[in-house]
């Protein structure tokens, strides 16, 4: 079920893809959280933040697109081990525009440095609860699957989802 969060994420992935990494979509295909049986190609990166609101964002996706990913963010004509490197920008940067987003007044959260994700750390994540939001793009290099969780929203008492509903 897609709802208001839903949108404004994948918004934030299309609008960091097509921007930062010029990768445009092939088509959308919104989805609760990123799947959980992946294969071992799988790279998975969440970045935490706190502040009004706290939560964090994970992306994963397959080995087949951090190479065009690693080309387009850092400039690189060989991708080599800046895979990582790539991937935890992208996270950071679509955290950064979903967050401006759900902003409140002038108050932002305080996002954390990147980190890489197992698989297995990837899978418990998704396991442990349900994500407050989840998107879905294909790309023509590979898949990008993001979720969104939320502990906690200040602002006037309000959940994150009513939030995004009242800013449109």
């Amino acid at each position: 079920m897609s709802n208001e969060l839903d949108d404004l994420l994948y918004r934030a992935a299309e609008d960091s893809l097509a921007s930062l990494a010029f990768m445009l979509l092939v088509e959308q295909q919104p989805t609760e959280a990123p799947a959980s049986d992946a294969d071992g190609g799988t790279w998975a990166a969440e970045t935490v933040f706190a502040g009004p609101l706290n939560g964090k964002v994970l992306l994963v996706t397959d080995d087949s697109l951090l190479g065009a990913l690693a080309r387009h963010v850092l400039c690189l004509p060989r991708a080599g081990d800046r895979k990582a490197e790539a991937l935890r920008h992208l996270v950071r940067v679509v955290c950064g525009h979903l967050l401006l987003e759900l902003a409140v007044g002038d108050s932002l959260p305080q996002v954390q440095p990147p980190r890489l994700l197992g698989r297995d750390e990837a899978i418990d994540t998704l396991s442990d609860r349900r994500p407050a939001a989840g998107a879905r793009l294909d790309l023509a290099d590979g898949t990008v699957e993001l979720a969104l969780f939320i502990d906690r929203y200040s602002a006037n008492g309000r959940t994150a989802p009513s939030m995004a509903a009242a800013r449109h």
